[in-house]
């Protein structure tokens, strides 16, 4: 097995210089492991557009930046945050507001921008409560899994209220049309795949790349599925 290259990262801070700060010291500290950390994370989204528009021909970001050392879910959450990034290169964002930006508010602003999400905000909008609500991604992550904001659902009943029987009938909803599978549909569940993969450790993520490459091999090499291919060999 190839040795990973090792990076240029500053050495962490030791157990033991920790243990020899005074408390205030190590709330300063802290706050400015946790800035650099936020710089850090902005800085590298913007260096992933920048050397994705610069590559050579025939390279690619990914194998680039995970050939030169770097950790897969690192190059994962760039390229999340990257996406997000692209809200200041079309003018929706300031690059002073994205510099304010976690991971998980990247994260979170993505997936309720992708089609996948239970109620898909206009751009407008979520550049709207970026600025003006402190809870965003909450409201991000509940408008993705649910289709409402926290607020918005609706209260569980109580144990007393069932054993009273005052229980609520609950409301027909109008069956959904399904949507017809298209290439920019397919392309948002990649991107889908592409935000759960960062959470995965690396073992995970080798696995589940090395089964999208294949699939892509079989319709780029044959034009037929990996299935299609075996039903053939069989």
């Amino acid at each position: 097995m190839p040795k990973r290259k090792t990076t240029h990262a500053p050495a962490a801070l030791t157990f033991e210089a920790a243990e020899r700060l005074t408390q205030p010291e190590r709330l300063t500290r802290f706050q400015a492991e946790a800035g650099a950390g936020q710089r850090a994370f902005a800085s590298m989204a913007k260096l992933f557009r920048v050397m994705e528009a610069n590559l050579a021909p025939g390279e690619a970001i990914f194998p680039l930046l995970i050939g030169a050392g770097i950790k897969k879910g690192t190059v994962s959450n760039a390229s999340i945050a990257a996406s997000v990034f692209d809200l200041v290169r079309d003018g929706k964002l300031t690059e002073e507001e994205f510099d304010q930006l976690s991971f998980n508010d990247c994260w979170q602003t993505k997936r309720v921008l992708s089609r996948q999400s239970k109620k898909q905000l206009p751009v407008d909008e979520v550049v709207a409560a970026i600025r003006e609500r402190s809870d965003f991604a909450e409201e991000f992550a509940a408008l993705y899994e649910h289709g409402t904001t926290a607020a918005q659902q609706p209260a569980k009943e109580t144990p007393a209220g069932k054993e009273s029987g005052a229980l609520n009938k609950p409301e027909s909803k109008p069956a959904k049309e399904e949507e017809p599978i298209t290439a920019e549909l397919l392309i948002d569940w990649l991107d889908e795949i592409e935000l759960a993969m960062a959470a995965l450790p690396e073992g995970d993520q080798s696995l589940v790349g090395a089964k999208l490459v294949e699939m892509a091999s079989a319709y780029i090499d044959a034009g037929k599925s990996v299935r299609d291919r075996k039903k053939l060999a069989a």
